[in-house]
């Protein structure tokens, strides 16, 4: 095998790591993409919750803004 040859395998070996690599990031990133969005769809229900607490709080206190 020549010098040639020798380094394009080489290389190709260095990018087949390179694209192994690129792909683990990729699934890395994409369960922690779903992890943020599961933690935001809680905290917006949780929002949500607070939000309706407070409406029938004020509705039922008199003077509730004036606190």
């Amino acid at each position: 095998m020549d010098t040639f040859a020798k380094e394009a395998y080489t290389k190709l070996k260095e990018l087949r790591e390179e694209w192994d690599a690129g792909q683990k990031m990729l699934v890395q990133l994409d369960a922690k993409q779903q992890e943020l969005e599961q933690k935001r769809k809680d905290l917006q229900q949780m929002m949500l919750r607070i939000s309706g607490a407070i409406q029938v709080l004020e509705e039922i206190l008199p003077d509730a803004e004036e606190q």
